[in-house]
């Protein structure tokens, strides 16, 4: 999954991201916003718009928060280390590829991700509710920036501890995912425990079943990730690369220059180059999803969010 699909966030719905030209300065009222004419805003200058919106900007730290405080739930069971914390927090870059100037995925750097956990466990010590973030913490992330909050728990996503860990931390999700399970593979429920499905996903590849099952189950049913129809030829294609190694010629790149003002906060230097998820996913031009959008003339790059399910599988599956 491109990294970088945080991007098109459950939050913005940032579809064009990297390669617009639009002023930021916008003061317009919300109902001007929703206005669908052509001559109000681009789907870009909303994107611009609608992260700066206080509640917006709320939101994720919000979502940030409670992602720690679980976290910190799981670290002192066992379940996850800290340093993973602080690891996911932190901006990702293509080093394993041989591109330490690429940027993969937004994010803070190690001195405010140490800080911001640091806030994070100085309220869980004080007793502040899991749910509701200090002002200090809001403070200090959302200082670094919205797309950096936002990398900063995008990671979690997708890591089979922290999964596994939220899934357990609730009894009411936990029987749903296991009865999806027994059901899914025709499992006696008598004969099988949750810790005998434990042993084998974490002996026997099956990492994904526990958020698989959690998509299935998501509120979503007509998601085309949900239908694993993602990848599929008439969509899109996952471009092949062995394990740390992606061709020359397959890095797709925006400069810095070329990003909205509004979207500067993507990189800690700005001299980087942002990796487009059309690095890891093309679509071909005859294909049926590019021709549906060529109809209505709107622009592709990658394809589907895969990564937008995701989000919306962290806020409102596994926090609740």
């Amino acid at each position: 999954m491109a990294k970088l699909a945080v991007l098109a966030s459950v939050l913005l719905l940032l579809l064009a991201g990297a390669h617009a030209r639009h002023p930021l300065a916008l003061s317009r009222s919300l109902e001007e916003v929703a206005d669908p004419a052509a001559d109000v805003l681009t789907e870009e200058q909303l994107a611009c718009y609608v992260k700066q919106l206080p509640a917006v900007q709320e939101f994720a730290c919000k979502v940030l928060y409670i992602t720690l405080r679980r976290a910190l739930d799981l670290v002192k069971n066992g379940t996850m280390q800290e340093e993973t914390l602080l690891e996911h927090m932190q901006e990702e870059r293509a080093d394993s590829y041989g591109h330490p100037d690429y940027v993969m995925k937004p994010g803070f750097d190690a001195d405010m991700a140490s800080a911001v956990l640091e806030e994070a466990k100085a309220a869980a010590a004080s007793g502040a509710p899991f749910d509701q973030p200090p002002e200090a913490f809001c403070n200090l992330s959302l200082s670094t920036g919205f797309h950096r909050v936002m990398g900063a728990f995008y990671p979690f996503t997708v890591d089979a501890d922290f999964i596994e860990g939220s899934i357990r931390a609730s009894p009411a999700l936990e029987l749903k995912v296991f009865d999806h399970l027994a059901s899914a593979f025709n499992l006696n429920r008598e004969d099988v425990t949750w810790e005998q499905l434990d042993d084998l996903i974490d002996t026997s590849k099956g990492q994904f079943a526990l958020l698989d099952a959690l998509n299935y189950l998501s509120d979503q049913p007509k998601s085309l990730y949900r239908h694993n129809v993602l990848n599929l030829g008439y969509i899109r294609t996952k471009l092949p690369a062995a394990p740390g190694q992606v061709p020359e010629d397959q890095w797709r790149l925006a400069d810095p220059d070329a990003l909205e003002i509004c979207h500067s906060d993507l990189m800690l230097n700005q001299t980087d180059r942002l990796v487009m998820g059309s690095t890891w996913y093309s679509i071909d031009d005859t294909n049926f999803f590019a021709e549906l959008l060529s109809k209505y003339n709107r622009t592709h790059l990658a394809g589907p969010s895969g990564s937008a399910v995701l989000l919306h599988t962290l806020f409102f599956d596994l926090l609740g």
